[in-house]
């Protein structure tokens, strides 16, 4: 085998490996940050994108997430017994579920993220905006190859 296949194999074997830990990495932090509030790392998750998009529908964000209907709602269910997430359902469609934060919840994710803005702890302060384009750049064309190859499976 020639060297650039080994350099290749190796190269990939890296990267995959560096997403993780970086992913790793990321959970510690947002472990640590919300931790005061008693906030697991998978309820972080679905208040910061529920926070972002205002709005989100239940199947939405399941898809985001990349969770089962039956694995995201329990996170969901804790978060609205400590008030921070609300539900709402559909007028038309009494299937479709809807969640929103509450004061409470926009209040911790505003306030946990200006707390790791402070501690330069923000993905621009990281790296820097354009290393950070650069980046969402490469993941967005890395996502789209790997996800047309898992239809092709």
């Amino acid at each position: 085998m020639s060297r650039s296949i080994h350099f290749n194999d190796d190269l990939n074997g890296t990267v995959s490996q560096k997403i993780k830990h970086i992913s790793k990495l990321i959970d510690v932090i947002v472990e640590e940050y919300y931790k005061e509030h008693s906030i697991s790392v998978a309820q972080a998750d679905v208040l910061t994108r529920v926070y972002n998009e205002e709005r989100l529908s239940m199947n939405s964000l399941c898809e985001d997430l990349d969770m089962s209907k039956s694995n995201l709602s329990p996170i969901c269910k804790k978060l609205e017994l400590a008030g921070y997430l609300k539900k709402s359902r559909d007028f038309y469609d009494q299937r479709v579920v809807y969640l929103e934060l509450t004061d409470a919840g926009k209040e911790i994710v505003g306030s946990t993220n200006e707390k790791l803005k402070k501690a330069g702890l923000s993905m621009t302060a990281l790296v820097g905006y354009e290393h950070l384009l650069n980046l969402n750049s490469a993941l967005d064309t890395l996502e789209t190859s790997l996800e047309k190859a898992v239809t092709e499976l």
